[in-house]
């Protein structure tokens, strides 16, 4: 496996930027810019086991399933992701592996109290092209810290 050519991981990158600003303002209507429809996502701990929250398992076999469930978790909290770079291997003309780093930060909208939640960790994706464009073809979010505590104004 080899290092992307630019071209191919500034595109990545925007896309994963895409992601992220997307998420963080509840735009899921627009993942199908950045993703496949038959994309994987997967919320797992350090361990690689599967996160619960909510009563929700976090694992969504396509993009759809991934977009119904955020949009509706995701209304009503204001939020932030912030990325590295990211690390990324050719692995063919059409595929790339990338890991991404992240911090993100959660809390209630309008509001100076209530949950307010902090957290890292990394996004390993695999990247596909199709009809010349990139695309998220599996998405395992690796959730490294995560602290949610409530503040009292």
């Amino acid at each position: 496996m080899s290092i992307p050519p630019y071209e191919v991981a500034e595109t990545i990158r925007r896309n994963k930027a895409r992601y992220c600003h997307w998420s963080d303002t509840v735009r899921y209507d627009l993942f199908s810019r950045i993703a496949l429809p038959d994309a994987k996502f997967d919320f797992v701990d350090r361990e690689g086991q599967i996160l619960t929250m909510n009563g929700v398992v976090h694992s969504f076999p396509d993009l759809d399933s991934f977009c119904k469930h955020f949009t509706a978790a995701n209304t009503g909290i204001d939020a932030f992701h912030v990325i590295d770079p990211g690390a990324m291997e050719m692995v063919s003309e059409d595929e790339v592996k990338a890991v991404f780093g992240v911090t993100f930060g959660i809390g209630a909208r309008g509001s100076d109290d209530g949950l307010a939640i902090a957290g890292a960790g990394q996004y390993h994706e695999v990247w596909k092209k199709v009809e010349g464009e990139w695309f998220i073809a599996s998405c395992r979010m690796m959730r490294l810290h995560w602290k949610a505590q409530v503040i009292s104004a």
